[in-house]
């Protein structure tokens, strides 16, 4: 068995001018993706950016069903499909 780990920070800005610069640039993807997202339903529309260790930003948007609260969050619509295809995450 394999064992691999992930590290998580989260941090807590008032402003976008407080922000850290290097996370300015995932908090303008994650809004830019919130405008794609499919939430004809609660019209609560969602946005996620996630920062690979060599740079690169994934996005992704939440994805509401009509069997309405069954949907997909953004997190995981920016994670999943690039997990298998990503030399990072392995």
């Amino acid at each position: 068995m394999t064992e691999r780990s992930i590290h998580i920070t989260v941090a807590e800005a008032e402003s976008f001018d407080q922000l850290p610069e290097y996370l300015k640039p995932l908090m303008l993807k994650a809004q830019e993706a919130a405008k794609t997202a499919y939430a004809p339903y609660s019209q609560y529309k969602v946005g996620a950016a996630l920062l690979l260790a060599d740079g690169t930003i994934i996005i992704g948007n939440n994805q509401e069903n009509i069997a309405y609260p069954s949907g997909v969050c953004a997190e995981r619509v920016a994670f999943l499909p690039h997990r298998p295809t990503t030399p990072v995450w392995r």
